[in-house]
């Protein structure tokens, strides 16, 4: 099965997959769900400590864990030899925050007044595209990793300053993509991102021309 990232492994999966007639895995959400599960609920600590540690770009780094799997001892202990902020996937972070009835709550800071302006146009920005971000608390931190710039958590947003030191362009994206996972459920790198992602894209374009396709 081709990944979408360079991946730090080559996966084996030794339990029956439904492959379709080229021969290519049909449900890579049961590929997928297996590796899942033998990095949160498995024993092989190797393999978490590698989860935990990968670089930010990987397959490793970027495949979503928030599913409800229960995690093991073993992955809650070699979480606890991590500190969370050198941590990309923060997925994991999550998984074991939920476990330990742990809520990330990262200090807001203070946001100067050109901060404030760029949020403020963001919001209106996507509001105009009828996503009302500001359904969900916005916070603004600098606790986030440098290459983390959003993550939704227990029904709030959290923005990474630097967002806003890319420019109010990345602040609407960061809320838009955040807004998603909250209100519908869409997780990072998944089909059904993607194809909602590629609906947005046709439905602005039908827009743009006035008519439909």
């Amino acid at each position: 099965m081709p990944l979408d990232r360079p991946s730090m492994y080559t996966y084996n999966i030794t339990n029956a997959v439904q492959l379709t007639e080229d021969r290519t895995i049909a449900d890579t959400h049961s590929y997928l769900h297996t590796i899942r599960k033998a990095v949160i609920a498995g024993g092989n600590k190797d393999l978490m400590r590698g989860f935990i540690s990968a670089k930010e770009g990987t397959f490793e780094a970027n495949m979503d864990m928030e599913w409800s799997i229960v995690p093991s001892p073993d992955f809650l202990s070699v979480m606890k030899e991590f500190d969370f902020k050198s941590i990309s996937n923060y997925g994991l972070v999550n998984v074991y925050n939920k476990a330990t009835a742990t809520k990330f709550e990262p200090s807001p800071g203070p946001m100067n007044d050109i901060e404030k302006e760029q949020l403020e146009r963001a919001c209106i920005f996507c509001e105009s595209l009828n996503y009302n971000v500001r359904k969900y608390p916005i916070h603004v931190t600098d606790d986030l990793k440098h290459n983390t710039i959003g993550i939704a958590y227990m029904g709030e947003v959290y923005l990474n300053r630097r967002a806003f030191q890319q420019g109010t362009k990345m602040v609407a994206i960061t809320l838009l993509e955040e807004f998603l996972h909250l209100d519908r459920d869409l997780r990072d790198c998944d089909r059904d991102m993607q194809n909602y992602l590629f609906d947005i894209i046709v439905t602005l374009g039908e827009r743009l021309t006035g008519a439909p396709i």
